[in-house]
């Protein structure tokens, strides 16, 4: 017999449940790309009405309103302070944002609310306008990338599934960690796609032993670089003239022999810069006082402490000699 597993598949099921009986009724069913798309559409398009409904209670000063609404609706909850770090980069950068994996692109209807925020907290930082931002998103779903469009027609939007089209030294870079490990199976993509624009935002995990390709829920396929791949990498970031900085929050998850890292690629003078931002920033929800910090998802000190990639990597592995 063959021991050659089938691959996962996506699916969409909907339909309705009779409690008394147990009885359940399939009224559409859908699978792969589709079923991926039609869920995920849903998914972010209730995120983008969160933050419209969030940008409204804010106009009418109902702040301690802001926390229920955002835990109720909000899927993941460092959606908030992500958005914060993507408008204090856009503040030093040129204006172009550019994203890997941007769906439906969201992060303008959220980026509406964290400068409305943001121009409280602190006065002094102008975030540019949505308006005045090239925003350039690279998706493999033409589903989304006609979406994203669609729905933000005040903007200027580029969309594309093709890599490429992300190249430039301009802007703002983001991408999430899942789908990095979508996206880069090897050394070079991984230091060309956190080289990208002026800083480069991103959050990544990577195998302490043997590479990895594997599936998520989704179905799709990710791929774990090792560890000697993940430094090579960053010898060619750290060479190129950039180097990383992590948040303190960087560790080793024991349980799936991986480590993971969140945080920010850049040169140094635009490192200082954005740390500087930070510092700011965490003083300023400080003071705001108990309506803003429970939007944070981590308000302890060592999330908003930083040190440069190669010092985690000397506390986390101290006995590897890759680390450079």
């Amino acid at each position: 017999m063959s021991d050659i597993k089938s691959p996962a598949i996506s699916y969409l099921e909907f339909g309705s449940y009779e409690p008394d009986t147990g009885n359940r009724y399939v009224y559409d069913f859908r699978k792969d790309s589709q079923a991926y798309d039609w869920f995920m559409h849903a998914r972010y398009a209730n995120d983008i009405v969160t933050y419209h409904d969030l940008l409204s209670l804010f106009e009418q000063n109902r702040l301690d309103e802001l926390h229920a609404l955002y835990v109720k609706h909000m899927h993941h909850p460092n959606d908030f302070l992500f958005t914060v770090n993507k408008a204090l980069a856009l503040t030093l950068t040129r204006p172009r944002f550019a994203e890997l994996g941007q769906t439906l692109f969201g992060c303008i209807d959220a980026l509406i609310f964290v400068r409305a925020l943001l121009s409280r907290v602190m006065s002094d930082l102008i975030v540019p306008a949505p308006e005045s931002i090239h925003w350039v998103g690279v998706d493999i779903s033409h589903y989304f990338n006609r979406l994203a469009k669609l729905m933000h027609c005040s903007c200027h939007v580029s969309t594309s599934s093709e890599t490429q089209d992300l190249q430039s030294v301009e802007g703002v870079f983001f991408a999430k960690g899942i789908t990095l490990l979508y996206a880069v199976a090897d050394a070079d993509s991984l230091a060309n796609m956190l080289s990208q624009g002026e800083i480069a935002l991103f959050d990544y995990s990577f195998r302490l032993q043997t590479a990895d390709k594997t599936q998520i829920g989704t179905g799709l396929d990710v791929h774990y670089l090792d560890r000697a791949t993940f430094l090579d990498s960053y010898k060619r970031i750290r060479m190129s003239g950039r180097d990383i900085w992590v948040r303190g929050n960087a560790h080793i998850n024991e349980a799936q022999g991986t480590l993971y890292i969140e945080g920010f690629c850049a040169s140094e003078n635009m490192a200082m810069a954005y740390l500087e931002l930070q510092r700011q920033w965490h003083d300023a929800w400080i003071q705001a006082g108990t309506w803003l910090a429970p939007l944070l998802h981590e308000q302890g000190p060592e999330y908003f402490s930083w040190q440069p990639l190669s010092s985690a990597l000397s506390q986390l592995l101290p006995n590897d000699q890759l680390v450079c």
